[in-house]
């Protein structure tokens, strides 16, 4: 068993407003393939910044086992520098 699970939030990183009606369908279907799975299966999961990409923010995703929010919090606050 693992405390955490750790990955990016969406596969590519964030668009500027303009680009993004200009998505197709399938690109909008991969913003929600990471946190799908963790929201279909009812398991606490938080996002953070985890810095930049090419001056765009990249998202940073932990997901852990049912009632473990604490190790969350703890793994959120210790990227932040919290």
């Amino acid at each position: 068993m693992v405390d955490l699970v750790a990955n990016r939030t969406v596969p590519f990183p964030a668009r500027r407003f303009s680009e993004i009606s200009k998505l197709t369908p399938v690109q909008h279907y991969y913003t929600d393939l990471y946190t799908g799975p963790a929201n279909l299966a009812g398991l606490p999961h938080i996002t953070v910044d985890a810095g930049a990409s090419n001056g765009f923010p990249v998202g940073l995703m932990f997901t852990a086992p049912h009632f473990e929010e604490k190790e969350l919090i703890k793994a959120a606050s210790f990227v932040e520098g919290n």
